[in-house]
């Protein structure tokens, strides 16, 4: 869940979380996007597998077999993706919709939906940086999380379901900001552990 940018300014007084934050991603969107790219992906192999086994030729065949594969792995990871569409939707609340370096920011969680199948809740606050660049012919980009702080663990189911949190923003940090090449993204990032099942995430 990626928040606003910091304001460099001086702390304010707390206020209650009231400012909702949206989730980053979409987990109907994730699993159609994985669905259309796994039909696009088998479909294409599949028909060059079977027209390289019915014209003979027995090692292309063997060798498209290994995408028959990848493919078999992508048809996994979308009924993944579709699992998770049924996972309980955490709402998060902060007290700033732009906190203050040095500030704290208070947070409020609460589960909709079944949330004793969570055993256990991380949420932190993440700083990231990434880097794009050409590397030949070829646009690389470069993750690298450099600052992570804890909020709250924990496997209390009560403060699973209904909890709230605060975090002191660091003093010294570099605030969200986008460039040509290169981006400082601040985020709250929320694991919830479910046996069995894909994680909430």
């Amino acid at each position: 869940m990626e928040g606003h940018p910091f304001r460099d300014a001086p702390p304010t007084t707390n206020k209650l979380p009231s400012t909702k934050i949206e989730a980053g991603t979409s987990r109907i969107r994730n699993f159609l996007a994985g669905g259309l790219f796994t039909l696009v992906w088998n479909s294409i192999v599949l028909w060059i597998f079977v027209s390289a086994l019915s014209s003979g030729e027995t090692f292309f065949a063997v060798f498209s077999g290994i995408f028959v594969l990848v493919g078999a792995g992508l048809i996994v990871y979308s009924g993944y993706l579709f699992l998770a569409l049924f996972n309980p939707r955490i709402e998060l609340h902060v007290s700033e919709d732009a906190p203050t370096l040095g500030g704290t920011l208070d947070l409020h969680w609460k589960i909709a939906g079944s949330a004793s199948r969570i055993r256990a809740l991380k949420i932190e606050l993440l700083g990231t940086e990434r880097a794009t660049y050409r590397r030949g012919s070829d646009t690389t980009t470069d993750t690298h999380v450099f600052a992570r702080i804890r909020i709250a663990h924990t496997d209390v189911p009560r403060e699973i379901a209904d909890g709230t949190g605060s975090v002191v923003i660091p003093a010294g940090a570099v605030p969200s900001f986008v460039a040509d090449h290169n981006q400082i993204v601040w985020a709250i990032h929320i694991e919830g552990d479910i046996p069995w099942w894909p994680d909430l995430e």
